[in-house]
């Protein structure tokens, strides 16, 4: 969704933006003007870096049979560090741009939400992103953990990222953040208080119009009763870090109600009119809560209203896990994501799409499956700093230098590259035979395709993307002409 806004050339039409979890990154990298879709649709899926599913299996088990120690037993499923260190370093796969992202971010605010203890929600923004304990050094891009801070706390921009996603019971422990010189505070993901940003952007900055990009299909059912994650994982993730009071309110539910009124109120935003919306504290089956702190957080006369704005994929489209790991599906929700966002804003853009061709055309063409890459190039391989926009680089494929070193694929790898050949060339046919009429060239094809990105030259490596792909549909409708 965030692509389709960047492509429509809107994304100077926000005041600010507010991240939630994995929201938070692509918030970023909204701010420096980056086009960065395949850490998500190739760098992290498939990777045991990222994520290692026997990890989360360990920390389930010890939470079911040992709900009441409090050892730290730190789970790692989620390894968000290798998001910041290995992917949005300077040293990374995908270079974070932080001179685009100061340049901008003053006059478009980034707001990262997490969850703190006490039932504290962290708002973290540019005063809590740089570092300026140096006066000789200026401002820092502090990407420290505790241990290589002078003061020992972590403190900075990714920091306040990785306050965001650190899941309970997968990311590892709660990060403690010290904000304006406070005592520190322990953070861990924002969906335990703000899954949905529409709270903080209405109270924080007294919003009155909010858009919401949300990822969960519209028609995907939503938990209502707590289960093994709330009670058990949850409940033990909290316990064992000394928050016993939001383990207690998150076995009881509690962030499921929260999550079912922000649904609710982005669900109500599509009648068009002003929404109630409720207050940032947490009321919900929080304990020691007197009566008359309950009435005066639940009066919804003291409630803000705002105009919302939901942009959700259709209904009939089925719900990703979160721990997806397949290739396809995940790239097929990033093209889900984006006809949605782009049905909804084409208007409102001006732009016009040309004749045969659809949103799930477009989306075919800005987000190709990895198997039909150009071999030549490799998505896993670092880029080069001046190069912040070019996803594709040269460099051998790692999926080759791995498949080789399997007795497995070497059994199989004829069978396998015959029916990878055979499922491309169905692919391309398919797609070809219905524009086997168009008589336009190449550059007529990419001129019509500007009309409907209108900012698709802003992102070089996707217009040499959508280029090599037309160039290449052409050399094979010559040949299927010939046949």
């Amino acid at each position: 969704m965030a692509s389709s806004i960047a492509l429509l050339n809107l994304c100077n039409t926000f005041d600010s933006i507010y991240g939630s979890s994995a929201g938070s990154i692509i918030g970023a990298y909204m701010i420096s003007r980056q086009m960065c879709v395949d850490v998500y649709s190739s760098i992290l899926v498939g990777n045991r870096l990222f994520l290692q599913k026997p990890d989360l299996i360990k920390f389930a088990a010890r939470a079911s049979v040992n709900s009441k120690s409090k050892d730290n037993y730190e789970a790692t499923g989620m390894n968000i560090s290798y998001v910041l260190k290995d992917v949005m370093s300077a040293q990374g796969l995908r270079p974070f741009d932080f001179d685009a992202f100061i340049a901008n971010v003053e006059g478009q605010p980034l707001y990262v939400l997490s969850s703190g203890e006490n039932f504290t929600q962290g708002i973290f923004g540019a005063e809590d992103f740089f570092d300026t304990y140096s006066e000789e050094q200026g401002v820092k891009y502090a990407t420290r953990s505790k241990e290589d801070d002078p003061r020992g706390l972590d403190s900075g921009f990714f920091s306040c990222l990785a306050s965001s996603m650190v899941v309970p019971g997968a990311g590892g422990k709660p990060i403690s953040l010290s904000k304006n010189g406070e005592e520190p505070k322990m953070y861990c993901d924002a969906f335990v208080y703000e899954a949905v940003p529409i709270r903080a952007p209405v109270y924080h900055s007294n919003a009155t119009h909010v858009m919401i990009l949300r990822t969960r299909p519209s028609a995907a059912p939503l938990k209502t009763v707590p289960g093994f994650y709330e009670t058990k994982i949850g409940k033990y993730y909290f316990d064992q870090w000394g928050m016993e009071d939001v383990a207690e309110w998150y076995a009881a539910g509690g962030q499921q109600f929260r999550y079912l009124e922000e649904v609710a109120c982005t669900s109500e935003g599509l009648l068009g009119s002003e929404v109630k919306i409720p207050p940032m504290d947490v009321v919900y089956a929080r304990p020691n809560l007197t009566w008359e702190e309950v009435r005066s957080i639940t009066d919804t006369t003291k409630w803000r209203s705002a105009y919302v704005l939901p942009l959700m994929v259709d209904q009939d489209i089925a719900e990703m896990s979160p721990l997806e790991q397949k290739e396809k599906v995940v790239v097929q929700g990033i093209r889900d994501g984006f006809v949605a966002g782009y049905e909804a804003m084409k208007d409102a853009a001006g732009a016009t799409l040309p004749d045969g061709m659809t949103s799930s055309d477009l989306a075919d063409l800005l987000f190709p499956f990895r198997e039909d890459y150009d071999p030549r190039y490799d998505v896993k391989k670092p880029i080069k700093p001046e190069e912040l926009q070019t996803v594709y680089v040269k460099g051998k494929k790692i999926s080759e230098i791995t498949k080789k070193n399997s007795i497995l694929f070497k059994k199989t790898r004829k069978r396998g590259r015959i029916k990878s050949v055979i499922s491309k060339l169905y692919r391309k046919m398919s797609r070809l035979l219905r524009r086997r009429e168009s008589r336009e060239t190449v550059d007529e094809k990419w001129e019509k395709i500007k009309l409907a990105l209108p900012a698709v030259e802003d992102f070089p490596h996707l217009a040499r993307q959508i280029k090599a792909r037309l160039e290449q549909e052409e050399r094979d409708l010559k040949i299927i002409k010939a046949l």
